[in-house]
Parts: C-alpha cells; sequence; structure tokens
C-alpha cells in the first residue's frame, strides 16, 4: 500500500509524519511541491536541501516545480504517478485547507490522514521541542514578526514572542515558516550556513548559502 506524506520540510509535516511513523504507518514517499522559476511557492529552500532531508529520514523523495497557478494541477499529476491509498497532510485548523485535501483525495482515490487535526497549536509547538526537533525559522511575513527571528532556532523565546504578539503559535496562517534539521526519525542532523535575507513573494525569507549532512 502506497502512502506518502505532503512535505513542505517544516515543523507541521515533520510532526505528522513523525506521529505516523509512531503507529508503523510505511511511508514511501515524501511529496514536495517546489517553486518554478520566478515563483513564490512554498518555503524557499533549494531542492537539494529537500533531497538531503529525505536522505537523512530514509524516505524516497518526490518533487515537481511549479508556479501558483499551476500549483493544483501539477500536486494532482505528481500523485498520479504513484497512484497512493493514503496521503498525510499536516494540517491543524484551517477549514479550507481541510476541503481542499479532502477533495483531492475524493479526486484521485486516496484515503488522507491528517494527524494533526483540531490539536492545540501551542502543545503542537511545545511537541516539537520536547520531541528533539531541531528547525530554524526560514520564511516570515514581516508585517507580522520582525525580520530578525529570520535563520532563528524554533525555541521557547521564540514561543514566548508569538504568544505575546498574539500570533498563532505555529503560524497556521502563514505567518512564518520553518526548516527542519533533526528530529527523531533523522539518522544524521543537517548543518546550514546562513546567507543573505531576501524578497520572496510578499514574505522574506533567508537563504541558505550551504549544508551538509553531519557526519
Amino acid at each position: 500500500m502506497t502512502i506518502f506524506c505532503s512535505w513542505s520540510g517544516g515543523k507541521e509535516s515533520s510532526l505528522a509524519l513523525n506521529r505516523v511513523l509512531q503507529k508503523n504507518y510505511q511511508i514511501d514517499y515524501l511529496l514536495t511541491m517546489l517553486p518554478s522559476k520566478e515563483s513564490s511557492v512554498g518555503h524557499g529552500l533549494p531542492s537539494k536541501f529537500y533531497r538531503m532531508q529525505a536522505e537523512s529520514i530514509d524516505i524516497e523523495m518526490i518533487s515537481e516545480r511549479t508556479n501558483w497557478e499551476n500549483y493544483e494541477e501539477n500536486m494532482s499529476n505528481l500523485i498520479r504517478k504513484i497512484n497512493p491509498k493514503s496521503g498525510v497532510f499536516g494540517d491543524v485548523y484551517l477549514d479550507d485547507h481541510k476541503d481542499w485535501v479532502e477533495t483531492k483525495s475524493e479526486e484521485l482515490s486516496f484515503k488522507p490522514l491528517e494527524p494533526l487535526w483540531n490539536e492545540n497549536p501551542e502543545a503542537l509547538f511545545e511537541e516539537y521541542l520536547n520531541n528533539g526537533f531541531r528547525g530554524i525559522i526560514i520564511k516570515l511575513n514581516p508585517e507580522k514578526i520582525s525580520p530578525d527571528w529570520l535563520g532563528k532556532p524554533l525555541n521557547q523565546n521564540f514561543l514566548d514572542y508569538l504568544k505575546e504578539k498574539n500570533i498563532c503559535p505555529i503560524g497556521e496562517n502563514g505567518e512564518y515558516h520553518t526548516a527542519t534539521l533533526d528530529g527523531p526519525m533523522f539518522e544524521s542532523e543537517i548543518e546550514v550556513k546562513l546567507g543573505n535575507k531576501k524578497e520572496y513573494g510578499d514574505n522574506l525569507i533567508i537563504e541558505l548559502e550551504d549544508f551538509e549532512i553531519r557526519s
């Protein structure tokens, strides 16, 4: 039975994957949508970084480049290639996201798995920290969150900042995004060297100058 995990490389997809692995699901693919040229799809991470995550987790990555206009069509075509029985998603409380997943799963005949749905966002943030995940902030909305946080680790200080600003602890509305560098399902930690901050659509990202799997 083929099962994929919709993989952004960040905190929610990491938590969702970890939960289903703990229930002894066999995940066959990490499915990642990459930005086409001049597009701001995703977290602004290079494809090589996603492949390094997949290597450390020891699950095959499949991907497709796309812009926002063709996102749904390109993702559907990628899913059709593997003809899955189930797909894992990291939605938490946005009904329109979950509705999209359910519509897509019905169209493509696979069962959606939503292990984080209706969970408390602050508890999920703390679960990420308490389960040994290590992540950094790689994309944010500068109108919501100070750009000074780009490249900084996910930790209690950042959670306190979000609570003070009355921002969703996991940024479910797109306030910020992350890259997971280590965690319980990683065989080895990924080390990164941070580069410049730059605009990415309406957001800011921090570029990764270099990264490697710690030997």
